[in-house]
């Protein structure tokens, strides 16, 4: 049933946007968190990088004799004017595109508004030269992939370092604090706390390493991709050599062969590593979650902060689930870039305009999000020693891995099945009832048992320690590289 219709005043409270008015809670309540990547996925940023693009073009055909020589004092004109962007300008683009009578078209209302700046200087000779035989795609598909490696390398990977390093503290301080394992759920061996953070810092750091090596593809090549244009007018210019240089002095790897539409498999190779990423950070989420519900980790009490409207004691992991479903938005938005960008039919159609609008937004700010709040999380938990060392003590049914091996070395017949009708479904909760267990074993030596006691829930832990030291090393040289 529809509700009472909102006072005019509280109507227009509404038409102005504000983290409170916003309709998506990225610029909304997680506003501030998704604030860094503004300069990149914005309207205005895409304005400023294709600016940026369309002046370092304008140079480029210069350098290669295709238009007059410039002066030191237009080159520093048209490297400036991309990055010097204001709102301003980008209002004037906007009024552009949008006013009546205005070319509806975003790319056209740019070079418009370079031909504009040109006007009264020096450069307004070359007004029409500014976008030359090129199609709005050429900038676009360069502007993008930009606009992409910037945000990785300025704020998308310090961010998953910081979960990194955070990890790799831990897995220092912790290295040789035991604590039991579990697989599928169940009790087993027992490992070290830092051991699991190190796992955690290796996996993620190993896909941070192949974001860095992985390289966007530009292209720039005309309205179906064969440069006709560009040929048609001027054709003793070497253009596939032009092409391959520009691309190339922005940053990106060339892309030669394609129709209009630059393909997206670079874009979603690099996308899908970030999504990798999220599904460590989220495993990494839950199993932190489940050592806080057992106790096992403790959290930081914030005096001011409320755990539950109703529940006065709770102090909850809101950190690590609200980090948990950001990856699964973000991630769940990868698939659909995955399946959707590839196809474009024919030389083009404007799909995938509308969707990479949202790559940045969708996948990148929800994923900095999620890695914020792991980040909060894991700097609020610490091991509570006393509940780990009680459940390490109260299991010594998992040392029967060491006993049967132990027996197996020493050529005790069937030890394991030996061991397994003496453990399996027994609750041995303490040290006694195991040495009864395994002096009970028949035809095993008292040096045997002695060795087979040797080993405690709090020591058998394998190479742990020594695991975590070379992860933590290996780690931090691929940071520093």
């Amino acid at each position: 049933m529809a509700g009472p219709e909102r006072p005019a005043l509280a109507r227009r409270s509404f038409d102005r946007l504000d983290p409170l008015t916003a309709v998506s809670p990225l610029d909304g309540r997680y506003a501030e968190e998704s604030k860094p990547i503004r300069q990149y996925s914005s309207e205005l940023a895409t304005m400023s990088v294709r600016v940026e693009v369309e002046a370092k073009y304008l140079v480029a055909l210069s350098d290669y004799g295709v238009i007059r020589n410039m002066s030191q004092k237009e080159r520093v004109f048209l490297e400036k004017l991309g990055p010097r962007l204001t709102l301003a300008d980008g209002r004037r683009i906007k009024y552009i595109e949008k006013s009546p009578g205005g070319t509806d078209h975003d790319l056209k209302a740019v070079e418009l508004w370079m031909k504009e700046r040109f006007k009264g200087i020096s450069l307004e000779d070359l007004s029409e030269m500014i976008h030359f035989s090129l199609t709005s795609e050429d900038v676009d598909n360069l502007a993008l992939r930009l606009n992409i490696q910037r945000l990785t390398e300025n704020i998308y990977i310090p961010a998953a370092e910081g979960i990194v390093d955070n990890l790799l503290n831990k897995a220092e301080q912790y290295k040789e604090l035991p604590v039991e394992g579990r697989t599928h759920g169940q009790d087993a061996l027992p490992v070290t706390y830092g051991h699991e953070f190190a796992v955690f810092a290796e996996r993620i750091e190993d896909e941070v390493e192949k974001l860095e090596n992985q390289k966007l593809k530009g292209k720039l090549n005309g309205a179906v991709g064969v440069f006709s244009a560009h040929t048609a007018t001027m054709p003793d210019v070497d253009w596939i050599d032009f092409s391959e240089k520009f691309v190339r002095s922005l940053g990106l790897d060339y892309k030669l062969a394609t129709t209009q539409t630059n393909p997206y498999e670079d874009i979603l190779e690099r996308i899908q590593i970030v999504q990798r990423i999220n599904n460590v950070v989220r495993d990494m989420d839950q199993d932190m979650w489940r050592y806080i519900s057992d106790d096992w980790l403790a959290q930081e009490i914030i005096k001011t902060a409320t755990g539950s409207s109703t529940m006065a004691q709770k102090v909850n992991p809101i950190q690590l689930e609200n980090s948990e479903a950001h990856t699964e938005l973000s991630s769940g938005n990868v698939d659909i870039f995955v399946r959707e960008l590839p196809i474009s039919r024919l030389q083009r159609d404007l799909s995938d305009s509308a969707l990479r609008r949202y790559i940045m937004p969708n996948v990148y700010a929800t994923s900095l999000i999620s890695y914020k709040n792991a980040l909060t999380g894991l700097k609020k938990v610490y091991p509570d020693t006393d509940v780990i060392g009680l459940a390490l003590d109260s299991n010594w049914a998992v040392m029967s891995e060491f006993a049967q091996q132990t027996l197996r070395r020493a050529g005790y017949d069937n030890a394991y099945m030996t061991l397994k009708d003496r453990v399996r479904g027994v609750k041995v909760d303490t040290k006694e009832k195991w040495e009864q267990i395994v002096r009970s074993l028949p035809g095993v030596t008292d040096e045997l048992i002695a060795k087979i006691l040797s080993q405690t829930p709090r020591t058998y832990l394998g190479k742990s320690a020594e695991i975590t030291d070379i992860t933590i090393a290996k780690c931090k040289v691929k940071i520093l590289a």
